[in-house]
């Protein structure tokens, strides 16, 4: 069953897919359900990651299994909704930031995102913090920042007129001419 599905012999060795989920695969598979082996692979992967706590170990499992995939299109998707995460912590995704499997500037660019929310969210809003998100802050990363309970009026006036895009700029306009009228 595994070699029909393509999963790699570690996925049973880490234990990330038991046998009743693997027999369910395979009979969807040979009645004709849906033909394409990765649609299981990363429905597997989806499952890990509704586990409560990635440790460290099963991080670096899951990129392995990654890696090892055939399909580094549908590996990739399942790396980008990993770092997304909610639950990681900065030191592992510093790790996958420098890790061979997140070199594509599309996955770097994810760590970066979800790097910078994690800071936004647990600390105070230093000026280097500040400039990083606005310099490479995504939408989400800029609008969270504009709630930080310490952005100041020169912040919010540099996201005026250079956030991501109009709706961030709008936002803070409409937050500065706000906190300006108290």
């Amino acid at each position: 069953m595994l070699a029909v599905l393509h999963y790699d012999p570690k996925w049973v060795e880490y234990g990330f897919i038991d046998q009743q989920t693997l027999q369910d695969q395979f009979s969807q598979h040979e009645t004709g359900a849906d033909q394409n082996t990765e649609h299981y692979r990363y429905t597997s992967f989806c499952k890990l990651l509704d586990r409560s706590v990635m440790d460290d170990l099963m991080l670096e499992r899951f990129t392995e299994l990654a890696l090892l995939d055939e399909d580094q299109t549908m590996a990739q998707s399942a790396l980008a909704k990993l770092v997304r995460k909610a639950d990681l912590t900065a030191h592992q995704l510093a790790y996958l930031k420098g890790h061979p499997a997140f070199a594509s500037p599309t996955l770097q660019n994810i760590v970066e995102q979800t790097q910078l929310l994690l800071e936004l969210g647990s600390s105070d809003l230093s000026e280097d913090l500040f400039n990083r998100c606005l310099l490479g802050g995504k939408e989400d990363v800029q609008r969270r920042l504009l709630n930080h309970r310490r952005i100041s009026k020169p912040q919010l006036a540099s996201l005026a007129d250079y956030g991501t895009n109009r709706a961030v700029r709008n936002l803070a306009k409409e937050k500065l001419h706000r906190s300006s009228s108290k």
